[in-house]
């Protein structure tokens, strides 16, 4: 269950930040190539994932900022602002119906040294 909640927070982000790479596949995966598109989409996506998102429990909410741990044990701090789209599934929510507990994957401008993260979609 938890690897079809990674892949579908890695569908959403690519999604809602329009990632050229993850969206049209590249040309390793086009028809004819030999390759499985799905698969390679998922290898895109995680990377993508991996170096401009965090994925992890809320631990805290404080105003427009939001902690996470991740599953390897990292604490990051998402920072929210009015540009942030929040969305759980395919519905619009507020920063409000986050609460701690929830699992939640976030994309946006990481810095992996301050562990923190500007984000664009959570």
């Amino acid at each position: 269950m938890r690897a079809f909640a990674s892949t579908s927070v890695v569908i959403l982000l690519a999604a809602l930040c329009g990632l050229p790479g993850f969206a049209q596949g590249g040309a390793q995966d086009r028809p004819g190539s030999g390759q499985d598109s799905d698969a390679g989409m998922a290898r895109g996506g995680m990377a993508a994932l991996t170096e401009h998102g965090v994925q992890g429990t809320v631990t805290a909410i404080s105003g427009d900022d939001i902690t996470v741990k991740t599953e390897n044990g990292a604490t990051f701090k998402i920072e929210t602002g009015v540009n942030t789209r929040f969305q759980k599934q395919r519905d619009q929510i507020k920063i409000s119906d986050i609460h701690v507990g929830d699992m939640v994957g976030a994309f946006g401008d990481k810095d992996d040294k301050a562990k923190t993260l500007g984000a664009i979609a959570v």
